[in-house]
């Protein structure tokens, strides 16, 4: 019997922090001047060692479309900062869509949603 095992890198390359109270989409997305809101995000070609911060104890309303891939040794990682768990609504629509992607990290996030009515 094999069992593979991946090992998760955490440390990012890139940092780009999302704060859907206090942010600015005409920010640069750092940790002092996040974007506010997941449509900012999405126009982001996220690359190998990239890491997105949601911030913890909020929720934001909409889509992340995640283009670009990592590698084994880089995942990009998607994950809360701060105290809390963030929390993505998408309605009816998708939380999170990864396409044509590959080693993507996405933890300690609470997707919620009505699911998509067909």
């Amino acid at each position: 019997m094999f069992v593979g095992i991946t090992q998760i890198t955490l440390a990012a390359d890139r940092a780009f922090y999302l704060d859907s109270e206090a942010g600015n989409d005409a920010n640069n997305g750092s940790i002092t001047k996040p974007f506010r809101s997941m449509n900012r995000l999405s126009q982001i070609a996220l690359r190998a060692g990239d890491a997105v911060y949601l911030r913890g104890g909020q929720t934001f309303e909409g889509t992340i479309t995640i283009k670009g891939s990592g590698t084994r040794e880089k995942n990009i990682l998607v994950t809360s900062y701060g105290a809390g768990t963030a929390e993505i609504y998408s309605g009816n629509g998708t939380a999170v869509i990864v396409r044509a992607s590959k080693f993507v990290a996405i933890k300690n996030i609470v997707l919620l949603g009505n699911g998509i009515k067909t």
